[in-house]
């Protein structure tokens, strides 16, 4: 548990860095991939760089962008993290985990806050899900994000641009995804935009909270948040899957 608290710590202290240029460089790239095959092994990182070759073969956007430099609305505009590239593996790997509690988790929405470019909401469609739904503050992120969903062949997705603390999740949402996208502020305000009417859902929601800086706002509120489990990457990313608490 204290290796988990080291991890977090650490990965805020880098989100709170909205400076990720470094991102898109070359030598971060290979830096990436020479730990790839230091900790998976040459067959599985090859894997993984014919996965991200077919999205730039179809002209998918998945670059890190600094907020700075990024047009934002809403009250909130300085307390989001900064946007980096999501892993496909992890992603995938957390779908697949929630499947496994509720087999008819697809049947319901995909909703991911803080959803930048896209990627979990193409491969939240990949899996199945019934409509995807991003809420993504920055113009020109929701711009990127439905041009890759029109690559990629999505059909039933919608990319909002507002503010996350603003937004109302339909009565059918199953799947809430949250990649540390903001600060403890914001998400006090959506987790209670999640719970304010939590009978209405004809389904039962999952959150799921990736690198949880702000975990305290779920594990605290045992009124309307169960937590499930959680789960520790080789990459060092921690993921917790809460379910919202119904009569």
């Amino acid at each position: 548990m204290q290796e988990t608290k080291e991890i977090l710590t650490a990965y805020k202290e880098v989100r709170k860095n909205a400076d990720v240029s470094h991102a898109n460089t070359l030598s971060y790239k290979i830096g990436v991939l020479l730990s790839s095959v230091k900790r998976r092994g040459v067959a599985a990182t090859l894997k993984k760089i014919f996965l991200y070759l077919s999205f730039y073969l179809r002209g998918v956007d998945l670059s890190s962008e600094n907020l700075t430099d990024l047009t934002r609305v809403g009250e909130h505009k300085d307390r989001g993290t900064a946007y980096l590239q999501n892993s496909y593996e992890v992603i995938d790997s957390v779908i697949k985990e929630v499947e496994k509690l509720d087999k008819d988790i697809k049947k319901g929405v995909f909703i991911d806050y803080g959803s930048g470019k896209g990627l979990p909401l193409i491969i939240a469609q990949k899996h199945g899900f019934k409509k995807v739904i991003g809420v993504e503050f920055a113009k020109e992120l929701c711009e990127v994000s439905i041009e890759n969903m029109k690559k990629m062949n999505i059909k039933n997705y919608e990319i909002l641009n507002m503010d996350a603390a603003e937004y109302d999740p339909p009565i059918d949402t199953s799947f809430v995804f949250l990649f540390n996208p903001f600060d403890e502020v914001v998400m006090q305000k959506v987790a209670k935009k999640i719970t304010a009417d939590k009978e209405r859902y004809i389904r039962d929601v999952y959150v799921v909270y990736l690198n949880p800086t702000c975990n305290f706002v779920f594990v605290n509120d045992k009124e309307n948040f169960q937590f499930i489990k959680s789960l520790i990457f080789e990459t060092g990313e921690v993921c917790n899957i809460f379910k919202v608490k119904r009569s």
